[in-house]
């Protein structure tokens, strides 16, 4: 699938429907049917404007996008045309936006819009609703950038900035609960091991969860059935000086705990992802490697693409973005060596090797309802992979 600009910056396929939606330099965000395989609507939203982040809400064809503008605009399928259009600009800063995420659904209040946090460029961040576009909760305390972003299961906001500090936020009120700093080097990502749970919302496989009456009430289920086998919430986060710490939050004590700092890449990480069960961590690096840890100790499983003291199908360019499949099993690598290769966890070995970009790969999603993957890059190009 092909449609002209600078090059794709981000993806996100929808939870429940057959839809993906892209965004990159050319200032507008387009959607693409999976069923047809074809572009189904581009959406203009501002010329010179880049769309760096992109967030599907958990229970309904709506999303947020934001950019180099500092704007935040919802998006809403209209129920006449089924096309998508803007409904509200919510103007955060005058810096860029690298970071936008929805409350879980499992804290928002059927009788009030979403709310929805927002990270910029200046260390700014805030939470707005959507509806308005009223300022409901302000924060300070980042002096950087802030890259990383997670809104987690018991209603803590996560954040991690270039100040080389990790936050964490009340969100009734900005108040600053803790905050973590080990490292030498400004942290680039920030991932928690509930996450994927919190963005597919009470949806598994793109159904309804187990018969729920309603997506807030199979939210809540999903929640606790993957709590039983990963009851604690982890937080990882790495950066530029090569390193990842997998952190907890004590909510009793209000305060993070260093469960392990993990070594061994070379260089800067690039891109940390739990696995959807979250048993799992990988982890992407410019180093041109994907490692493997024990997402609740952080002990080494392995460099995909290693074994046996030789190279099986490792990339050969810097690693940007991974993703898992939502069984867990298997892992896509995004790299600047034009591919996308598929993992086998169980295996610790290469499925798939995927050419077929013509230049580097920036971003990768695997669709929630299991398949397919897409991806997109500096070719201009968006590519589904089953």
């Amino acid at each position: 699938m092909y449609c002209f600009l600078k090059y794709w910056a981000c993806i996100a396929s929808h939870s429940s429907f057959p839809l993906i939606a892209t965004g990159g330099g050319d200032g507008s965000v387009i959607f693409w049917d999976i069923s047809t395989q074809s572009m189904r609507q581009k959406l203009p939203i501002k010329a010179k404007t880049w769309i760096q982040c992109i967030n599907w809400h958990q229970d309904s064809e709506m999303l947020a996008v934001a950019g180099t503008d500092g704007c935040i605009r919802i998006i809403h399928r209209n129920k006449k045309d089924f096309n998508f259009s803007v409904h509200n600009e919510i103007q955060v800063s005058k810096a860029a936006i690298f970071a936008i995420q929805w409350e879980p659904l499992h804290f928002q209040d059927s009788h009030q819009y979403p709310r929805i946090a927002a990270a910029t460029e200046k260390g700014e961040l805030n939470i707005y609703c959507s509806k308005t576009g009223r300022k409901l909760v302000a924060t300070s305390g980042h002096q950087k950038k802030i890259m990383g972003l997670a809104w987690g299961a018991d209603g803590i906001l996560f954040s991690s900035s270039h100040d080389r500090t990790v936050k964490a936020w009340d969100t009734n009120n900005g108040a600053e609960i803790a905050a973590y700093s080990a490292h030498s080097g400004a942290w680039r990502t920030l991932a928690i091991s509930t996450a994927f749970v919190l963005r597919t919302g009470g949806y598994e496989l793109g159904q309804l969860y187990k018969d729920s009456k309603d997506s807030k009430t199979a939210a809540i289920k999903r929640l606790e059935e993957h709590r039983k086998s990963s009851p604690v919430e982890m937080i990882a986060v790495g950066g530029e000086d090569c390193t990842i710490s997998l952190l907890k939050f004590d909510l009793a004590g209000k305060k993070f705990i260093e469960v392990q700092r993990i070594t061994g890449h070379l260089k800067t990480v690039n891109h940390v992802c739990f696995s959807p069960n979250g048993y799992w961590l990988s982890t992407a690096s410019f180093d041109k490697t994907v490692k493997i840890f024990d997402g609740k100790t952080g002990k080494f499983i392995c460099t995909l693409g290693k074994g046996r003291g030789r190279f099986t199908g490792s990339h050969m360019g810097p690693v940007y973005q991974l993703a898992w499949s939502p069984d867990s099993r298997k892992l896509v690598s995004a790299s600047s060596d034009t591919t996308l290769k598929v993992w086998s966890i169980i295996n610790q070995k290469l499925i798939n090797d995927l050419p077929g970009h013509e230049d580097e790969v920036y971003g990768v999603d695997w669709c929630p309802s299991g398949a397919p993957v897409a991806s997109g890059g500096k070719d201009k190009k968006v590519k589904l992979w089953r």
